[in-house]
């Protein structure tokens, strides 16, 4: 079994095609807030809680960035 790699991305949109074809042949699983016209999907909370941890390390690094 193939590891399963996962991308978390800011608010946009990836079709339901792309994103199957992108876990299929690369074994990609693509995450990304859904925008206001979009329907929520569920996601598992591991996924969840590494999106939240994403955000957190964008802004201290915007801070650093902000600083220097």
């Amino acid at each position: 079994m193939t590891a399963v790699r996962k991308v978390f991305a800011d608010k946009g949109h990836v079709s339901a095609p792309l994103a199957q074809e992108l876990l299929e042949s690369l074994g990609i699983e693509f995450f990304a807030k859904p925008r206001r016209n979009m329907k929520n999907k569920l996601i598992h909370l591991h996924a969840k809680l590494l999106s939240r941890h994403r955000s957190i390390i964008e802004t201290i690094l915007d801070q650093l960035k902000n600083i220097s």
